[in-house]
């Protein structure tokens, strides 16, 4: 068994050199093979004399960042020399338990492939108020100080995010541990143990940091919030991350305090006056971030499915310059329209006010073309099947219709497929049951890890191809998918979906978007999300100005209370601009 280890260091030479002879002599007395990479991020130049002379031992290499870049940097250097198949993070001042090695040894050679990381566990020493904080005696808190990924999947995940290092030296272990969750389990080793070290505080200057640290940790949580929506409850006793303000800003002095125990802030008063004085600044100053932070929300955007999208493809498609075309196809957001959505249940987004930007910006407005897609065709609904089916029959126009995967694999499911196709449908495969929550989402897919997809996606497809059926598009239901996820189902289905849910989980792209490989992102959003009456009356109303490719959905239950005639009305408007699924214009050669 081999492993890699990563240890940044700053300014601790002492620290250090315990962590070091620690590991050493922990590796030294198993059966593992091992290479330390020590990174040292910025120390001072007598300093890194030391540390780089300590580290003048077998298999230990030091690495060393001239200015201080932050851990996530520092660890992310260490990463990229590492030559094992599990990559070790330990802190400077975090000493291993004598049997480390061989407990590792054990967990790693039993773990399977759902396995993405191993989380030790850490236990405080010291005696003083800050002494405790860095601790995990029950898992699930993924401290970087002492955990253990798979390195294929750490590299695959991207790595720690460095842009945690303009926000503030927080969370950006929490935000790791939410990409690579989707890959695999992280489970909780309790014989994995190590201690950190006891913590000194310069009372003085803690004080004095006050504000600047404040901000940093409430810049860093809106960040990691912004990233991880779908899975930030996950990680905090909050569904937002306006829950986890309001508990800053309304008892951050009671919670700092309650946390520690009576007995310590009695043996250590300065200590005690120090923290309360500092934490009741920070709740102050947490009271004046409301306006910077409202605004981060209300229009920041998280690289979530940037670094997926073909910027030239798309940018080329809507006629628009590569430098601009991403800010410009994105949805607007309206802090009304989403104070009020709870009340008046209206929706946050929409596109109508995108395209109309992007008909002014665009060298030469593109070509209107409208795609009809039609969700929840549930086979089991079959008086609304018979009223829907008779009715395309005689429309005979192209559209999506989204099937789930049980739908697909009923023994009657041929004839209905059939039936489908003859009437103008291609199939879009509307996940797997229809049904699930995850946290505050109302999800089937969301839940899942990217094998746990896999999975479940392997027999769905090989049914779909068997029955000639193969699904062209996927269909996320109740529209709920993260960018991860679209990246990875972009390598099954040339098409992916999406709706007005979306959205917060994609930086607010309305599509069409063309991803690397060629595959593309084609969401729907209001008013064009909707019932047929509402989206015909919409399409009258601005009529002359849309352009580009629109995706017009309804949703079969609905359409079949008036027994699909407001769909017949919607369709025969419509007929000479609605175009087939499988002839998407924007498709590049990369897609399958």
């Amino acid at each position: 068994m081999q492993i890699s280890i990563v240890i940044p260091t700053r300014n601790r030479p002492q620290c250090l050199r315990q962590c070091v002879e620690a590991l050493l002599v922990s590796l030294q007395g198993s059966d593992m093979s091992y290479d330390i990479h020590v990174v040292d991020d910025g120390s001072g130049e007598r300093l890194r004399a030391t540390n780089k002379a300590m580290c003048d031992r077998p298999s230990v290499t030091y690495h060393l960042l001239a200015a201080n870049r932050g851990m996530a940097v520092a660890r992310n250097l260490g990463a990229r020399h590492a030559a094992a198949d599990w990559i070790a993070f330990i802190d400077d001042d975090i000493v291993v338990d004598s049997d480390w090695a061989g407990q590792l040894s054990q967990i790693l050679s039993r773990a399977d492939r759902r396995i993405a990381g191993i989380e030790g566990y850490v236990r405080g020493t010291g005696d003083g108020v800050w002494d405790r904080e860095v601790e995990s005696l029950r898992g699930g808190l993924y401290l970087t100080c002492h955990i253990v990924y798979r390195s294929s999947l750490f590299h695959a995940a991207g790595g720690l995010d460095e842009h945690f290092e303009h926000e503030g030296p927080y969370h950006e272990d929490h935000e790791l541990a939410a990409r690579v969750l989707q890959y695999g389990e992280i489970p909780f080793a309790s014989g994995l143990k190590a201690t950190h070290l006891p913590r000194t505080v310069p009372l003085l200057r803690y004080v004095l940091d006050s504000a600047k640290r404040i901000s940093q940790l409430l810049n860093a949580e809106i960040y990691f919030y912004l990233k991880q929506r779908d899975r930030y409850h996950l990680f905090r006793n909050a569904q937002s991350f306006w829950g986890t303000y309001r508990a800053v800003a309304l008892r951050h002095v009671y919670s700092t305090i309650h946390r520690r125990s009576l007995s310590v802030l009695i043996r250590h008063p300065l200590q005690a006056v120090a923290l309360a004085v500092a934490t009741a600044f920070e709740q102050v100053v947490a009271w004046c971030l409301a306006p910077h932070l409202l605004r981060r929300y209300l229009t920041e955007n998280a690289p979530l499915l940037t670094p997926a999208v073909d910027i030239a493809a798309t940018s080329a498609h809507w006629g628009l310059r590569p430098e601009s075309a991403l800010r410009i196809l994105r949805l607007e957001h309206s802090a009304l329209r989403v104070a009020l959505f709870r009340l008046r249940r209206t929706p946050v987004y929409d596109i109508s006010r995108t395209i109309k930007a992007v008909g002014r910006a665009a060298d030469c407005a593109p070509v209107l073309r409208f795609y009809l897609r039609v969700d929840d065709v549930f086979f089991a609904d079959t008086s609304d099947m018979e009223i829907f089916l008779s009715v395309m029959h005689r429309l005979h126009v192209p559209y999506l219709a989204a099937v789930t995967g049980n739908d697909m694999a009923l023994p009657r499911a041929n004839r209905t497929l059939e039936t489908l196709a003859a009437s103008g449908a291609s199939v879009g495969l509307h996940g797997f049951a229809h049904s699930g929550s995850f946290g505050p989402f109302a999800s089937e897919i969301l839940q899942m890890s990217l094998e746990q997809i896999d999975e479940k996606l392997r027999p769905v497809m090989a049914e779909g191809c068997a029955r000639g059926f193969r699904p062209i598009a996927f269909v996320p239901p109740f529209n709920a998918i993260n960018a991860l996820q679209i990246r990875h189902l972009a390598q099954a289905f040339p098409i992916i979906c999406g709706g007005p849910e979306t959205a917060r989980f994609t930086e607010r792209f309305p599509g069409p978007i063309v991803l690397k490989g060629g595959s593309v992102y084609f969401p729907s959003f209001f008013p064009f999300y909707a019932d047929s009456s509402t989206i015909r009356r919409r399409l009258r109303q601005q009529s002359g100005t849309l352009c580009g490719d629109i995706c017009l959905t309804v949703h079969m239950n609905r359409e079949c209370v008036d027994k699909c005639a407001s769909l017949g009305r919607l369709v025969e408007s419509i007929r000479e601009n609605l175009h087939p699924w499988p002839s998407l214009p924007f498709r590049t050669k990369g897609a399958r």
